[in-house]
């Protein structure tokens, strides 16, 4: 597994992390995913962007923006 992880502001981060499994072939398979995801709605770690591809459970590259911090629910 590759991790590479930085801090892009005070409130964001970005993480990119390749070549690693992502599950055993006795729990399924992801032949082949390809996704790009992005998050605005209010929750945890949000806004946030995601890019991820798949071959056969191994992730090839996946990478992720996000909001560093949790969601603080007031009441």
């Amino acid at each position: 597994m590759i991790l590479f992880n930085w801090k892009i502001t005070k409130n964001f981060a970005l993480d990119i992390s390749c070549f690693y499994f992502c599950r055993h072939i006795k729990d399924g398979i992801d032949w082949i995913s390809f996704e790009i995801d992005s998050s605005w709605f209010e929750g945890d770690h949000n806004p946030q962007f995601s890019i991820i591809f798949i071959i056969l459970n191994f992730i090839i590259f996946e990478f992720n923006i996000y909001n560093k911090h949790h969601l603080v629910i007031k009441n």
